[in-house]
């Protein structure tokens, strides 16, 4: 959270719209149901953290469902900020799967 504190010459300020934020919380958290029928058939890439709750066995279900070439990795380790904890893990896996054919 502090990584949004910004100091300006006449004082500190919020970098993020925090009323913003507040108000639209549950539309900024969740997503709504997809159509049953809404597939893609492109090879997709999940990539999730071991100790993040973000990609459970509920969200692998929808992921299977919809997308139907999909590959989940995960990083071992790491939370819900995978490019910012494990940046090395997370561009091994992003450029790996855009090499294959």
């Amino acid at each position: 959270m502090l990584q949004n504190l910004v100091r300006e010459p006449d004082g500190w300020r919020w970098r993020v719209n925090w009323r913003a934020i507040q108000r639209d919380m549950e539309f900024l958290t969740g997503f709504s149901d997809l159509p049953d029928d809404w597939r893609i058939v492109l090879p997709t890439l999940f990539i999730r953290g071991s100790r993040s709750d973000y990609v459970g066995d509920a969200e692998i279900d929808v992921i299977n469902r919809h997308f139907k070439k999909a590959s989940i990795a995960t990083i071992e380790d790491a939370g819900h900020w995978l490019h910012a904890e494990k940046p090395e893990s997370f561009a091994q896996l992003v450029l790996e799967f855009l090499q294959t054919d």
